[in-house]
């Protein structure tokens, strides 16, 4: 059964997930420019999509499998043409302790930069990983058996760090 989603409900899902769609988007995409687009091309799947939504998994789930699949071949597209640039989430500053926030601004730039060298399925993984998505719910999104889940999941925690201690030295 499907159902038609009005314009206060798709904002209100927007409202809702935004902020992951868009740490999704910037999984996917270094450059600014070039993660927006993305992010509206995300957004533009959703909305046409969500007439198609019967319910078989969680709405979060569903938004996250259209993202996912959008981010997967926004790359397979920009694979010639991709240049590493800064990928910065525009965050407030506490201007009582700025240097923390630099410092906190450097170390997500460093996972991001560490997250987009990973192998695609990794990347989905880890992504949906810091969204706080449970095996299933990761296994719904990428169309992964759950065992394959965890075993990806590990390798792509390990390849991670071991990129992590690369940039340290």
């Amino acid at each position: 059964m499907t159902k038609n989603i009005n314009i206060p409900e798709f904002e209100h899902l927007i409202e809702q997930y935004h902020g992951g769609l868009n740490r999704v988007a910037a999984s996917y995409e270094a450059n600014p420019t070039l993660q927006e687009e993305l992010l509206q091309d995300i957004l533009e799947s959703i909305w046409r999509s969500l007439k198609k939504f019967r319910a078989e998994a969680s709405i979060k789930t569903y938004l996250y499998r259209i993202a996912h699949f959008r981010g997967a071949r926004h790359v397979a597209k920009q694979v010639k043409r991709r240049k590493t640039h800064s990928s910065q989430q525009v965050e407030p500053v506490d201007f009582k302790y700025p240097e923390q926030h630099v410092e906190k601004q450097q170390q997500i730039e460093r996972l991001l930069q560490a997250i987009h060298q990973l192998p695609i399925i990794q990347r989905q993984l880890i992504t949906l990983f810091l969204e706080g998505f449970s095996y299933q719910e990761m296994a719904e999104v990428t169309g992964l058996k759950t065992n394959h889940v965890g075993v990806n999941l590990n390798r792509a925690k390990t390849s991670l760090k071991n990129l992590m201690e690369l940039q340290d030295e």
